[in-house]
């Protein structure tokens, strides 16, 4: 079965190290995999649209031009970060935009995948409780038996730690309720959580 690689990738803990912080991904599987079923026609549809069009883009242009309006794609939708990036030919920009159009396409579809089934932290949530993802979450997973599972058990274990965890700021408030709720989520469902550290 082929897989949105994106979202299964973030099924979840993703992390991207800072100097202090950890970017984290939280996702229910049982809820991951019901929306994927949900949502696999638009995403296979979507998918061929683009691959496509790639394809006509290169027959027509020629691979050095496709390939320098995906790197603009990539830059548009952050995906890549370059300096001096030469802007596209004004006879690419209509190739440009259709791409991206595309490609956005298919990151709506990600987000309506991932909408319940995820918690996103920035990577500023568990510093300014105290905590770490690092520290204080990567031992709450199972390790090398069946990596980026945390049982039930250690969700429970880590929703004390953030409900219990000392108040912090407003602008973190909102997001520390996320969390707390996605956990309880889990444990009412009586789901583990999946995580890639």
């Amino acid at each position: 079965m082929v897989r949105l690689t994106a979202c299964r990738l973030a099924a979840t803990i993703t992390t991207s190290f800072g100097i202090n912080t950890c970017m984290a991904k939280l996702h229910i599987m049982k809820l991951y995999d019901a929306a994927w079923k949900v949502f696999r026609f638009q995403w296979d549809e979507a998918v061929t649209a683009r691959d496509d069009y790639k394809t006509r883009m290169k027959q027509r242009l020629g691979y050095e031009t496709a390939s320098d309006i995906q790197r603009h794609v990539d830059l548009a939708l952050e995906r890549l970060q370059a300096n001096n990036v030469p802007n596209p030919r004004i006879m690419t920009m209509r190739e440009f935009y259709e791409l991206l159009a595309l490609e956005k396409v298919l990151e709506e579809i990600a987000c309506r995948i991932e909408a319940n089934a995820k918690f996103s932290d920035p990577g500023s949530l568990l510093p300014t409780l105290g905590l770490s993802w690092l520290r204080d979450v990567l031992p709450l997973l199972e390790g090398q038996q069946n990596p980026g599972y945390m049982p039930l058990e250690n969700v429970k274990k880590f929703l004390g730690m953030v409900g219990s965890a000392e108040e912090t700021a407003d602008h973190f408030r909102k997001l520390r309720q996320e969390l707390i709720e996605f956990l309880e989520r889990a444990v009412r469902m009586g789901e583990p959580i999946w995580c890639i550290i």
